[in-house]
């Protein structure tokens, strides 16, 4: 498989170790985005090794009021995860503080993470949502919650296909954003970081017998620079869209109190690389930009 299930203790990879804001709970049921795929039962099948579940989340913007002075909330961001039914521990996030689009809408497709040997079966799919609360004065504050976790099945046949290393140099996606030295500002904790990566889909040749490759999907990380093993994992096996294209904002996950500072934006790129019998993954670092990513204080409400 591509990248194992997680264990609770590993899970600081995706942000949970680093400063954060705190969220306020709800005290009652209050408005909340809706999960359209996957619905309860539906199958994510990763017979073959290059499989995709797809998430569709519609998010929620109108007016609420609750005891802590919130009139309004929107859908800020949502942390995907993968649940194994029979071991709550047993967990493998997909993506943290992943926004919506310009529709309000989150709809993306994931390598699915799990493969031949398991553990295959049921899982939930959990979806965290984080809302931006409207206060009458001062700043926003963040409402958090699980909004849905239906049981899915997850299955997956054997594949001959073994994940490569390029032997040469070859085609790569390119990072159009960020670029080196940009900012990444979480000041008030409902900062944004912008990453857009254009595929490649064109003939290559190698000594494997590959004979044409495809983006499939990236890995989407923050290392920070003064301490390589210091990573936060925004997204793993995140796939492009219909043109090829991965465009999508993150809550960014570093907040006043940091570490703050310079950061390797992280792409990890796999191919699917078409031979004359199963395609063979093809995986390397396409980019690694140096970034800023800043905080300063949340205003007091």
């Amino acid at each position: 498989m591509f990248f194992s299930t997680l264990s609770v203790a590993a899970l600081s990879l995706f942000g949970c170790a680093l400063a954060a804001p705190t969220a306020q709970k709800r005290d009652a049921p209050g408005p909340s985005g809706q999960l359209q795929l996957p619905q309860g039962n539906a199958v994510w099948d990763n017979t073959g090794g290059f499989g995709l579940g797809h998430v569709v989340y519609q998010g929620v913007d109108q007016p609420y009021h609750n005891s802590q002075g919130v009139i309004h909330v929107k859908t800020h961001h949502i942390d995907i995860s993968l649940q194994l039914e029979a071991d709550s521990n047993d967990i493998v996030y997909l993506a943290k503080g992943l926004a919506p689009n310009s529709n309000n809408v989150v709809d993306v497709q994931f390598q699915i993470p799990i493969g031949y040997g398991g553990p295959t079966g049921e899982y939930y799919l959990v979806i965290e949502e984080t809302q931006a609360g409207t206060l009458p004065e001062g700043g926003p504050i963040p409402v958090t919650f699980r909004s849905a976790a239906p049981l899915i099945q997850v299955t997956a046949g054997p594949t001959s296909a073994q994940k490569a290393k390029r032997d040469a140099p070859g085609p790569s996606g390119t990072l159009q954003l960020p670029q080196g030295n940009a900012v990444w500002d979480n000041t008030g904790n409902f900062g944004l970081g912008h990453v857009v990566y254009q595929g490649v889909d064109q003939d290559y040749t190698n000594s494997q017998g590959v004979t044409h490759v495809k983006t499939h999907h990236i890995d989407i990380s923050l290392q920070l620079e003064a301490d390589s093993n210091d990573v936060v994992y925004l997204a793993k096996g995140l796939a492009p869209n219909s043109n090829n294209v991965v465009d999508v904002e993150f809550q960014i996950p570093i907040a006043y109190g940091g570490p703050t500072g310079e950061y390797y934006l992280v792409i990890e790129e796999t191919q699917e690389g078409t031979t004359p019998g199963s395609p063979i993954p093809i995986t390397f670092r396409s980019a690694a930009p140096l970034i800023q990513v800043t905080a300063g204080p949340t205003p007091s409400n």
